[in-house]
């Protein structure tokens, strides 16, 4: 077996991995991951791989929703946040980080 096949491999069985370990901890996330997807160059057994691309497809409720609005507010852009109380609530979070 060479390198390249063996490189190839091992991403294959960490994606796998990976899944799993969601699928055993779903309980913690934010979201329930319904699917997952993997593509690029290792699929398309290219020469050198150097990763292996995965998309997860998730659902939320309307209360793990909300936090994710929360989460996002604080790390990402204010600029999609119509609610005045979430700004407000994502302004006093900025001033304690």
């Amino acid at each position: 077996m060479t390198r390249r096949k063996r490189e190839r491999e091992l991403l294959v069985a960490l994606a796998g991995e990976l899944v799993r370990n969601l699928t055993r901890n779903q309980y913690r996330l934010p979201v329930k991951v319904v699917e997952a997807r993997a593509f690029g160059s290792v699929l398309r057994e290219r020469e050198d791989p150097h990763d292996l691309d995965v998309v997860f497809l998730y659902e939320m409720d309307a209360n793990q929703q909300t936090e994710w609005d929360w989460f996002a507010s604080i790390f990402g852009t204010v600029n999609f946040i119509k609610d005045p109380d979430l700004r407000q609530k994502v302004d006093r979070a900025r001033d304690l980080l």
